[in-house]
């Protein structure tokens, strides 16, 4: 029965990779941030590829991280149950920081985007 909490984390980092493959093919221009309206972009392709690929990456690597799960089934150890819970808030961080100064900054309009 503590397989599923594995098999859940797993789901949910093929969520992202799903949300992701989307990005990538969608012809209409994507979103990254919630309730922000998005300025328009004149290379709509480009922009997309870069989100998708952010996010197949992130759910990746979010699975990865997921695996110190498995060995603390079979042997009861919490400690590794810490690893997968600080390893995401830091990829998040890392997630949101990538967007900000390499997206944002190559596809925004230059009238758009402030140098922070």
């Amino acid at each position: 029965m503590e397989i599923m909490g594995f098999v859940i984390w797993v789901i949910c980092g093929l969520l992202f990779v799903g949300i992701g493959i989307y990005d990538y093919m969608s012809k209409k221009q994507v979103g990254f941030w919630a309730n922000i309206e998005i300025p328009e972009i004149e290379d709509v392709r480009g922009f997309n590829k870069a989100v998708g690929r952010l996010f197949i990456i992130y759910g990746v690597v979010f699975i990865l991280i997921g695996i110190p799960l498995i060995p603390s089934i079979f042997y009861k150890n919490m400690l590794l149950v810490f690893i997968p819970i600080i390893g995401t808030v830091f990829e998040t961080i890392w997630l949101m920081v990538y967007f900000v100064m390499k997206i944002e900054k190559d596809y925004y309009p230059k009238n758009v985007y402030k140098k922070r």
